[in-house]
């Protein structure tokens, strides 16, 4: 007797510790009869967000990725009103550390041609900047791929440039600066250059010298590229994208853990035997480690302490490069 299409997505909101590839492959075999009750799941998240919130309740997160995989513009103006919240800490409970890996493709995959609603979140200066990017991504990989015009996204970066602001903004200038080159710059480095000089973009993060190699690129080899990196990749089998997230490999996951911690402790011990150096003072608190540990993408993969690491800030792994182009890829 076939289980009902309900009771298989019933079965997703329990599977928080393994991943049910026997439940998933029914459901994208019935994909016409499931797209509904997952539609109704995400607008459960939508409306009840603290619903969603819990460490163990993954309903909203599979029916994200499936409606992705299917392409399937409804799910868009969902996603958008649970990343439009007003509780930064809510949104990030709602999607836990698959946020940063996977929210700028799950809105480029159902966006369709009408991307009114991610340019309005991504001019919305009331909304958490870390939302403003991510839906800032989405269009550039909607860009990189073809599907929008890449004169359009110019226009929203360069008034978002321009616009009046105090030099605590450097850091979503800075992201918008470096968004720009994921496109090519041609078009705003003027602009770029005089942020770059007067100090509100970091030379560390964006230099003049950069910025100049990037525009002398053309502008095919640039969305290329950008196309082909790991944050702007479509996904058709969510089994496939799903199966390497921490939450279903516990055992890996906490030895990649220790790995990270152990490599960090070599990093800040002090060369044995130099005179006035004193070991333990040289080691950060345990706490600063544990929150420097960035695991694979999935749902519970990051601290829930505090914010996520920002995307233009030095990646907590200790590898010196942005995060942006270093654990925030999802590699």
């Amino acid at each position: 007797m076939q289980t009902s299409i309900v009771t298989q997505i019933e079965a997703l909101l329990r599977a928080h510790d393994h991943l049910p590839e026997k439940t998933l492959r029914e459901i994208v075999a019935r994909r016409d009869d499931a797209i509904q009750p997952l539609l109704d799941l995400l607008g459960k998240a939508a409306t009840d967000p603290g619903s969603a919130a819990g460490q163990d309740y993954m309903g909203h997160i599979y029916a994200a990725m499936l409606l992705a995989s299917f392409r399937e513009r409804r799910a868009h103006p969902l996603l958008l009103e649970i990343m439009s919240l007003p509780d930064p800490h809510l949104i990030q409970h709602v999607w836990g550390g698959m946020m940063l890996d996977y929210m700028p493709r799950l809105l480029a995959m159902t966006a369709g041609p009408d991307v009114t609603g991610l340019i309005r979140l991504a001019d919305d200066e009331k909304a958490w900047e870390t939302v403003r990017e991510l839906a800032i991504e989405a269009l550039v990989c909607l860009v990189a791929r073809g599907e929008q015009p890449r004169d359009r996204v110019i226009a929203l970066l360069r008034g978002l440039l321009n616009r009046p602001r105090s030099h605590a903004d450097s850091q979503f200038v800075t992201f918008i600066a470096m968004i720009a080159a994921d496109i090519h710059p041609g078009e705003m480095m003027d602009e770029i250059g005089m942020q770059i000089a007067s100090g509100n973009i970091d030379s560390d993060y964006l230099s003049m010298d950069e910025l100049k190699q990037m525009a002398a690129e053309s502008v095919e080899k640039v969305l290329e590229r950008t196309r082909d990196s790991v944050t702007m990749r479509y996904f058709d089998d969510v089994i496939a994208e799903m199966s390497g997230w921490d939450c279903f490999n516990p055992e890996e996951t906490k030895q990649q853990n220790q790995e990270q911690r152990d490599a960090m402790m070599r990093f800040f011990e002090a060369p044995p035997n130099l005179p006035g150096i004193d070991d333990e003072a040289v080691l950060p608190p345990n706490d600063e480690i544990e929150d420097a540990v960035v695991t694979g993408p999935g749902p519970h993969a990051r601290p829930r302490r505090g914010p996520e690491t920002g995307r233009n800030e030095p990646c907590p792994c200790g590898s010196g490069r942005k995060y942006k182009k270093c654990c925030g890829q999802g590699a």
